[in-house]
């Protein structure tokens, strides 16, 4: 996902408690590979704009929902979105709502993130989150572009019909 994001010209940082993961030879250059920091404590050291995204993919529950917590409390993000199985995610939601995390502010957490593309592999899971992050952060619908030409087209044949009803 890193790559993916790199090469959509997002500047990216991986944090991984596991230094053997976070080689040059994982990521492209330009992205920065932090060890063993607390996600929360980057999180919250961090200056966040409605252009950032913010993609939690750890392998351990307790670090995504340590991780979701300190993003909600922080803010500023254009995307927050939390990688998981709908259990994992209703319970991490359930544990951060009994601590005081309203519903509204849960709500707008994407997760399990992605767009349903039938994604397998972890690139096609890359390529389903990107496109929820390009979705979100620009303000669009993620239908398929043809709906748009076959509402032009619909639209067309109907003013054609109504110039033909009054010619």
């Amino acid at each position: 996902m890193a790559k993916l994001a790199n090469e959509c010209g997002f500047a990216v940082d991986v944090l991984d408690d596991r230094e053997e993961l976070l080689a040059p030879v994982y990521f492209p250059s330009p992205v920065l590979c932090l060890s063993n920091p607390a996600p929360e404590e980057f999180i919250k050291s961090r200056r966040w704009s409605q252009r950032d995204a913010l993609v939690l993919v750890s392998r351990n529950y307790h670090i995504d929902r340590e991780a979701l917590a300190a993003a909600l409390e922080t803010g500023g993000m254009g995307y927050i979105g939390m990688i998981g199985s709908k259990k994992k995610v209703m319970q991490v939601f359930d544990e951060l709502a009994a601590r005081g995390f309203s519903r509204e502010a849960l709500t707008e957490v994407r997760a399990p993130i992605g767009i349903d593309i039938g994604a397998d592999s972890p690139a096609e899971i890359a390529v389903s989150v990107m496109a929820e992050v390009f979705m979100v952060s620009r303000g669009t619908s993620g239908r398929p572009l043809r709906a748009s030409l076959l509402r032009s087209s619909r639209k067309e044949r109907i003013l054609s019909r109504n110039a033909a009803y009054t010619g």
